[in-house]
């Protein structure tokens, strides 16, 4: 499957907003992205003109490399939209470490992070009741 990147647009809101599976009970979701979009921080992997996934990588983890966000669209999930978004990520990141997070009942993250060489890092209790955060690691220098 044959998957581009580029920088999201604000025009890509109202597709970002349709895939991502938190918006519905999230309405403030919409309003993250627009954000992320603003700030040139979201990405988005295109397969033939379609948007299948979006990301959000910045540097506000203490200056490092930071994944903020993967979102895959359902039809586009175990295809290795995932994983291209991870080494897009890896690629573009210009400080020696990258982070993720991901919450510990996401196990498909968890994994996707395991196979592109990301090491678990510790964890943050309280942010989400009874799920708490997973911090990982890739040291890219």
């Amino acid at each position: 499957m044959k998957i581009e990147m580029r920088l999201a647009a604000l025009n890509d809101l109202d597709a970002l907003t349709s895939l991502d599976t938190i918006t519905p009970t999230y309405p403030e979701r919409t309003k993250e992205i627009k954000q992320w979009i603003d700030a040139n921080e979201c990405f988005v992997a295109c397969h033939n003109n379609e948007i299948a996934a979006y990301g959000v990588f910045n540097y506000h983890f203490f200056r490092s490399g930071m994944i903020e966000m993967v979102m895959v669209g359902t039809a586009f999930r175990k295809k290795g939209v995932g994983a291209a978004l991870l080494r897009y990520f890896i690629d573009i990141c210009t400080t020696p470490k990258i982070w993720a997070t991901t919450n510990l009942s996401n196990q498909a993250m968890q994994r996707l992070l395991s196979q592109a060489s990301f090491s678990p890092s510790g964890y943050v209790h309280n942010l989400d009741d009874n799920d708490p955060e997973l911090v990982f690691v890739k040291f890219l220098a």
